[in-house]
């Protein structure tokens, strides 16, 4: 079994998003505005965590900010500090080719995600529940053809504090440049005469009582390629 492993306890930061939208803030005397996402605030120091442009996550003090965007912090402050708490990753598996499902006479391999989610809070975190959608496309004779999905949903249980827990995505069938060789193409071409097929990514939404706490894209492209699509 072939695992690549994209992005582990968030290593890269700027893949995961918060449960609120992106919002401008402002400072306390309404002087400067920026545009960013709260995703985490921390009750003992009082700050609250902000994704700025590019990815770029900063902690402000709470008193920092106008009225009104502690008033709005305040409001989602049980669900940043969950969203803190959580660390999610994303391993990519691929499984052993299966030649009986060729495509155009090239072998596929089904490929999938590891989803771990730690938790780093004192608590015990109940009632976890993951929602997944696998995005890929598929080669054609022409080129690449549209997004295609694929979801599901794991139930992830409690998760006690210190500790982590796994579960596997579903996989699709691909038969991918990468899984047949370095030499088996001309430039994007696979042998059959058709493109590749393309892996391009996982988001997670984590869920309590049917309300997200945390999402995560496997990569931090991703949400913009989804959306030029």
């Amino acid at each position: 079994m072939k695992v690549r492993s994209l992005c582990f306890f968030s290593c890269l930061a700027f893949a995961s998003v918060g449960v609120s939208e992106e919002r401008t803030f402002r400072t306390i005397h309404q002087t400067v505005s920026f545009e960013g996402e709260a995703v985490g605030f921390d009750p003992d120091a009082n700050t609250v965590t902000i994704r700025r442009e590019g990815g770029r996550e900063v902690k402000y003090q709470l008193s920092f900010l106008s009225k009104e965007d502690q008033s709005y912090i305040q409001k989602h402050r049980e669900t940043l500090i969950l969203a803190a708490s959580i660390q999610i990753g994303l391993t990519e598996v691929a499984g052993e080719a299966k030649a009986a499902e060729a495509k155009d006479g090239e072998a596929t391999k089904p490929v999938g995600f590891t989803i771990s989610v730690q938790n780093s809070a004192e608590v015990v975190r109940k009632g976890l529940n993951a929602e997944y959608t696998l995005y890929y496309r598929k080669g054609l004779k022409a080129g690449m053809g549209p997004i295609l999905q694929k979801s599901g949903r794991i139930s992830l249980g409690d998760i006690h504090p210190g500790k982590s827990v796994s579960a596997s995505t579903a996989a699709v069938d691909l038969a991918r440049e990468e899984e047949l060789g370095d030499d088996c193409c001309s430039g994007r071409v696979m042998p059959g005469g058709g493109w590749p097929d393309m892996l391009l990514g996982c988001k997670i939404e984590l869920k309590v009582d049917g309300e997200v706490v945390k999402a995560h894209y496997s990569k931090g492209n991703l949400p913009a390629l989804l959306a030029e699509e």
